[in-house]
């Protein structure tokens, strides 16, 4: 393995920090468990006392695999349906953008006329993703973290960065 995520005219480079950062990740992990060095003679995480064989391939694919399924499993403990939080009454004043087919969880104000203003009482499932209601932002930004936990972010037009620029003064009139 060879790390070609920095050099730019590659085809294995990272455009996006979460892709550099997973090879980071591999990299590491067969770098220490699988690659036995030179002067040392074994792995260094047979030398730490970390483990007693030379790792594969196949056994860092079961470990990642079983991760995610931890990871799952953590996440819908107690709930009913996966990822799915029960409708308290009232007005939301957050919603939860899930869209597990680009692994993004977002979190919007509810009020937000770029975020195409949701029902309150529906959670809407569409065609890439899900909209989940919350009742403040603290609720919001902790299951976006549970939903997704590498890629999760706030609305720039309604609390991100871009209204609090100073060059945006809302809808015209």
């Amino acid at each position: 393995m060879d790390v070609k995520r920095f050099t730019r005219r590659s085809n294995a480079f990272s455009k996006k920090l979460l892709n550099l950062k997973r090879h980071m990740a591999l990299y590491a992990m067969y770098h220490n468990y699988c690659r036995i060095h030179g002067r040392l003679k074994i792995t260094p995480a047979m030398a730490a006392g970390l483990t007693d064989h030379v790792w594969d391939i196949a056994e860092l694919v079961e470990l990642t695999n079983r991760m995610v399924v931890e990871r799952m499993k953590r996440s819908i403990a107690n709930d009913d349906e996966p990822g799915v939080p029960s409708i308290p009454e009232g007005c939301p004043t957050h919603w939860v953008y899930r869209s597990p087919i680009h692994y993004l969880a977002k979190v919007h104000q509810a009020d937000c006329h770029h975020c195409k203003g949701r029902d309150p009482q529906v959670q809407e499932v569409g065609k890439y993703g899900q909209w989940i209601p919350f009742y403040s932002l603290e609720e919001a930004e902790e299951a976006a973290m549970e939903f997704e936990p590498d890629r999760y972010t706030h609305c720039n037009m309604c609390i991100g960065s871009y209204r609090n620029a100073g060059g945006y003064r809302g809808p015209r009139r």
